[in-house]
């Protein structure tokens, strides 16, 4: 199992099958075009923001793949909710989001880092010492 695996929520339900895993591989480029397609849009709409729905509309995705990566930019604090939500094409009300400020990113990005070396630390046993000992610093 690489580093890598611990951005794999789907691994609990795989269990790491190798088909999944080589799958999960081959996806990564398609997610990452996603990913910067979704957050383009987004800056280009401003302060209006977009929801899911929407975006899978005007970029063509499917309903699963806009989701999945409109999580993956919420949860790496690249995109924000708003307190304003909009219909979507089923008339069910869908939380509006927004590109947030590159400092909020800057520091959703280093958090995201430090609880990522807390992971793999602790998969190798690690607890200090071994912080200590892969980085130089204490846990």
């Amino acid at each position: 199992m690489s580093d890598d695996d611990s951005d794999d929520i789907t691994r609990n339900f795989h269990g790491g099958n190798p088909e999944s895993v080589i799958a999960k591989e081959l996806s990564r480029k398609t997610a990452e075009r996603d990913r910067g397609w979704i957050t383009r849009l987004t800056t280009r709409m401003g302060q209006y923001g977009i929801t899911c729905d929407e975006a899978e509309r005007m970029l063509g995705l499917s309903h699963q793949t806009c989701s999945a990566r409109f999580s993956e930019l919420k949860r790496d604090g690249i995109l924000l909710p708003t307190l304003f939500t909009r219909r979507t094409r089923h008339n069910a009300p869908a939380r509006v989001m927004v590109v947030a400020p590159l400092p909020h990113r800057a520091a959703t990005a280093a958090a995201k880092n430090r609880k990522g070396r807390r992971r793999r630390n602790r998969r190798r046993g690690g607890g200090d010492a071994a912080a200590m000992a892969l980085t130089g610093r204490p846990g």
